[in-house]
């Protein structure tokens, strides 16, 4: 998924279940900057390398993805790759031509390990763990059938495809077709006839179920099938547009849709986070925290320690299923 999924229509999910504003806020933030925490992130036009110093103290953040050569490097398609984008589903059925990879990402419908994980995370009450295993879940259901670390389940084309040259790691080689709500795209792993992918279905799956479970969480008393009929023709006219949009409705559309919808004045900024609580030092040449802040309660560190949570999270429901 991208960030018309990732941060606003999750945002608009988690109003739409109960959460407040505050809460919305940052879960909905949290979501997209998963994406967006990476070893390529810049602040203040400088590269922002996760490395801050705190009064004598340097302190080290995590990435939550990686976007250059770093993929390559098995540690980060273990503990970046896997546990944020390629949860993987444990389903020793059959997924391609008779052959099955328990490693392999499956929709959070299909999968206790991913279910068990969102549980987790609903139980924090931490909108920071819950908007970073937010984006994990929807990646279920965009990413499913892929496999956060290099492995031939991942090539989609034919050897002798220009495609197949590039590193069979999480759904490279077929760029980010599944990423794109409003794209079809074609997976040669499967059976001719089943091969066109349709990502509107998939992100019809994802809004449903991540309703349901937020919904079900906030309003345990309530009837999450009349509350789901209730806003289902809304969600329906998020990721396809409306009747007289259907031909045109696309990422764009899709954001300013959700921005009226939100009452939204502003778009997302990947660096608002690091803007509220740092600074860079020229004379040091490294970012410090602001003075009079505490940077221990920042978006920023309350993400990096949450993101920590979810990796254990994640590492301990694995070694639960012999992952």
């Amino acid at each position: 998924m991208k960030k018309d999924f990732h941060y606003y229509l999750i945002y608009a999910l988690l109003k739409d279940t109960g959460f407040d504003d505050h809460g919305a806020s940052i879960a909905s933030y949290a979501s997209q900057y998963v994406d967006d925490c990476n070893e390529q992130q810049t602040f203040d036009k400088k590269n922002f390398k996760n490395e801050i110093q705190w009064g004598d103290q340097l302190l080290h953040g995590i990435i939550t993805q990686t976007m250059s050569l770093e993929t390559l490097n098995t540690q980060n398609q273990y503990y970046v790759l896997m546990p944020f984008h390629f949860i993987p589903g444990n389903n020793p059925a059959p997924i391609y031509k008779d052959k099955s990879n328990r490693y392999a990402t499956m929709p959070a419908t299909h999968s206790v390990l991913a279910e068990e994980i969102f549980d987790d995370a609903l139980i924090t009450n931490n909108p920071h763990r819950i908007g970073i295993t937010l984006h994990a879940i929807a990646d279920t259901f965009s990413h499913q059938n892929f496999l956060g670390i290099e492995d031939d389940w991942n090539s989609v084309y034919p050897w002798y495809s220009p495609y197949s040259i590039v590193p069979n790691i999480g759904h490279a080689e077929v760029g980010d077709s599944p990423d794109m709500i409003s794209d079809d795209w074609v997976d040669k792993r499967y059976n001719r006839r089943e091969q066109k992918i349709k990502n509107t279905n998939r992100a019809h799956q994802a809004v449903e179920y991540i309703f349901r479970k937020l919904y079900g969480y906030k309003n345990p008393d309530n009837n999450v099938d009349d509350a789901w009929n209730n806003v289902k023709t809304e969600y329906d006219n998020f990721i396809l547009g409306t009747e007289d949009q259907r031909d045109d409705f696309d990422y764009d559309a899709r954001i300013d849709a959700l921005m009226a919808y939100l009452n939204l004045n502003s778009k997302y900024d990947r660096s608002e986070w690091l803007k509220e609580s740092l600074i860079f030092k020229e004379d040091k040449m490294q970012f410090e925290t602001k003075p009079g802040a505490n940077f221990m309660t920042s978006n920023y560190w309350q993400f990096q320690m949450a993101a920590q949570s979810h990796i254990s999270s994640v590492l301990e429901k694995m070694s639960k299923y012999s992952l």
